[in-house]
């Protein structure tokens, strides 16, 4: 996996002014600064370069990400911000914090906010139909193991 890495020791911790270095960082990256939240849970792999997103509701997906960025900032083992995919106009993105000292060490994490994106990117298509998302999580099962490399 190819990434992009930007590593920012954020002074005055503000998840506002943290998405806004995000989208600064994305734009300079020739990616979408729109931003769509995500979780594990909401992205399918395929084993190609393509996923497919069932898009949640972005109130509470950016709710998610804005405590996972606060409850991760004092703790002081860093908060990851980082691309999934490519969805159309816009950037599916993750917020995410080491657990432990330990997995934060191993991780190379900073105490600041750690920005990344895929250089190789990777394509989105959304999904709307319950139906076809069942499917699909069937018929992609067995190719959910990386999810969790994918997300931290």
């Amino acid at each position: 996996m190819n990434l992009k890495v930007l590593h920012l020791r954020v002074e005055k911790p503000n998840f506002e002014a943290a998405v806004t270095k995000f989208q600064e960082f994305l734009k300079a990256n020739h990616h979408s600064d729109e931003i769509t939240w995500v979780q594990p849970d909401d992205v399918l792999l395929t084993g190609e370069k393509l996923v497919y997103v069932r898009v949640p509701n972005q109130k509470t997906a950016r709710e998610i990400a804005r405590k996972t960025y606060e409850e991760g900032m004092p703790r002081r083992r860093g908060v990851l911000f980082r691309t999934i995919c490519d969805l159309g106009s816009t950037t599916c993105s993750h917020a995410w914090t080491p657990e432990n000292d330990d997995e934060a060490e191993g991780l190379l994490m900073p105490e600041g906010l750690k920005l990344t994106i895929q250089a190789d990117r990777i394509k989105g298509v959304s999904i709307k139909s319950g139906i076809q998302w069942a499917y699909l999580r069937i018929r992609y099962r067995r190719k959910q193991n990386l999810r969790k490399e994918l997300f931290r």
